[in-house]
């Protein structure tokens, strides 16, 4: 068990000593952590001290080294957050060592965070070249959160899965609608990840309620459920209606800060302060049926 106090205690403490090492803003620090607590407090430290996180390797993920060195110099990483046993794969780069105790402050560092900042960097998987970033602001990060919150209507009472490492945006799905909401976030171990079966133990065992899953994880864990016969009583669909069927896009437009529904010929965005629709190729607004490249304004 990790509770809040312990979440706002340690991501505080590690907040200052992040700042003592840099304070620029939206200084790019790359986090090579092994999955679990520690990459969530982490996370929430780094926002905490204006510093924008890159996610360069979960370690368990088996990264390969050429794409680690890539996302460094892309991202232009001037420090690397990360275990002591570890510090000797990154020699020509700066470091903080997360397990470090040192006598800062537990209160929450003086630091103000404009929407504009950035909260991280990303990277695509690079299958068709190279690793492209992504990057997205706090903004974008909160639009997100405030549609998930208004989508989902979670309560503190909420057990969420978290399933998907910090190199894939749905993780932010995964944490801080929870986070907002005082709910329960269940980290999942290894060996779940690889065996649907033991994917369906954890989520049986701990009661958890809601998953975010890409499609070929979620396809895995209903097959397994399937062929064991087995139901999970916890986790429950929110369905819209078969009159208004929407299939919500998380793909591109989520890493510019926006979510909504696809609906066949219609392009829609359910941001407050962003929108989208069809374009031609002068850039012209378009029918909502008519077929031309996705404007997104905001």
């Amino acid at each position: 068990m990790f509770t809040y106090h312990e979440l706002e205690t340690r991501s505080n403490r590690l907040a200052h000593r992040l700042l003592r090492v840099t304070s620029a803003r939206d200084t790019c620090v790359g986090v090579v952590l092994r999955r679990g607590v520690d990459h969530l407090v982490a996370l929430l430290s780094l926002h905490k001290a204006g510093l924008t996180l890159v996610p360069v390797s979960s370690v368990s993920s088996n990264e390969p080294r050429e794409r680690m060195a890539h996302i460094v110099e892309n991202a232009r990483v001037r420090l690397i957050l990360t275990h002591r046993d570890l510090a000797s794969s990154w020699p020509h780069i700066e470091h903080l060592l997360f397990e470090d105790q040192a006598d800062v402050p537990v209160s929450r560092p003086p630091v103000s965070v404009n929407p504009d900042d950035l909260a991280y960097v990303i990277h695509t998987s690079g299958s068709t070249g190279r690793p492209k970033g992504c990057a997205l602001a706090h903004r974008g990060l909160a639009n997100l959160v405030a549609w998930q919150l208004d989508y989902s209507r979670g309560t503190s009472e909420q057990r969420t899965l978290q399933f998907n490492g910090l190199s894939f945006d749905l993780c932010f799905q995964e944490i801080f609608p929870t986070w907002a909401v005082g709910g329960c976030l269940v980290v999942m171990p290894e060996s779940a990840r690889r065996e649907p079966g033991v994917l369906l133990d954890l989520l049986s065992r701990e009661r958890v309620s809601r998953v975010v899953l890409p499609f070929v994880g979620l396809r895995q864990l209903a097959d397994a459920a399937e062929l064991t016969n087995r139901t999970l009583p916890d986790l429950r669909a929110q369905p819209r209606g078969c009159a208004d069927q929407r299939l919500w896009s998380y793909g591109g437009p989520h890493r510019h800060g926006l979510q909504g529904p696809w609906i066949p010929g219609r392009l829609a965005c359910s941001c407050a302060d962003r929108d989208a629709d069809p374009r031609d190729e002068d850039l012209r607004r378009q029918p909502g049926r008519t077929e031309g490249a996705a404007g997104l304004a905001g």
